[in-house]
């Protein structure tokens, strides 16, 4: 490429020192890394989680107030394609998916079920995805960036 610049580097010695951190050494840095980067996207989602202000209707299995704010967790998966999830557990999955999309409100009668209505969405996973996605990737950069610099570094030469 003759209009553009050109960037040569001797890589030998870190490549050395990189093949010689062990597999736990290695998971330990990917973990690490991808919590610290959940950490604004959880404070985001957590800051954005709709909650119950009405009170309870009696006789109903409503969640209770907040119930979907205490849910909010970090959630790391190893393996070949490590992932880290930010967001409800099982328990109040349904929850989340119901307010950040949107449903419909039917009635209940034997007869059939009619639809009398639509609560629109509140999107608020994807604005705090949308919030917090630089500051994450800036904590995945700088994680990996640090935990690798301790790690060669107790590599000897």
């Amino acid at each position: 490429m003759s209009d553009g610049i050109t960037l040569e580097m001797d890589t030998t010695e870190l490549e050395r020192k990189l093949n010689a951190l062990t597999i736990p050494q290695e998971s330990e840095i990917v973990e690490q890394s991808m919590r610290a980067a959940a950490e604004p996207m959880l404070a985001s989602v957590q800051a954005l989680t709709p909650v119950r202000t009405s009170e309870l209707t009696p006789h109903t299995d409503s969640a209770p107030s907040g119930a979907l704010l205490r849910d909010m967790h970090i959630e790391y998966r190893p393996g070949p394609v490590s992932r880290v999830r930010v967001g409800p557990s099982h328990r109040y999955g349904y929850l989340a998916r119901w307010i950040n999309h949107g449903f419909e409100l039917k009635t209940h009668r034997k007869s059939g079920r009619k639809m009398i209505g639509r609560v629109p969405g509140r999107h608020f996973l994807e604005q705090a995805f949308d919030a917090s996605i630089s500051e994450a990737t800036e904590k995945l950069l700088s994680g990996i960036a640090e935990q690798l610099s301790d790690k060669i570094d107790g590599v000897s030469a």
